[in-house]
């Protein structure tokens, strides 16, 4: 797939955002955001689902595995 110059622009300008968002502690990324992404809607709704997306996977890879060894031993 091919990008266009200001899509490679607004990719750009995503992944430093981003990098820097991801540094910062939980409570601090809002404000980051805030000042960052400032009135434009597009910007802040793809960092804030950006997020999202990360905020799903790191509780999801948090999560205990209980009852998987139960269940290993059930099908043995």
């Amino acid at each position: 797939m091919l990008l266009s110059h200001l899509e490679k622009e607004r990719w750009n300008v995503l992944k430093s955002l981003l990098n820097e968002v991801m540094d910062l502690p939980p409570e601090s990324r809002r404000r980051f955001l805030d000042i960052n992404c400032g009135t434009e809607g597009p910007l802040r709704r793809e960092m804030d689902s950006l997020l999202e997306v990360d905020t799903d996977i790191t509780a999801f890879l948090d999560t205990p595995l209980a009852g998987l060894t139960n269940l290993s031993m059930q099908t043995a």
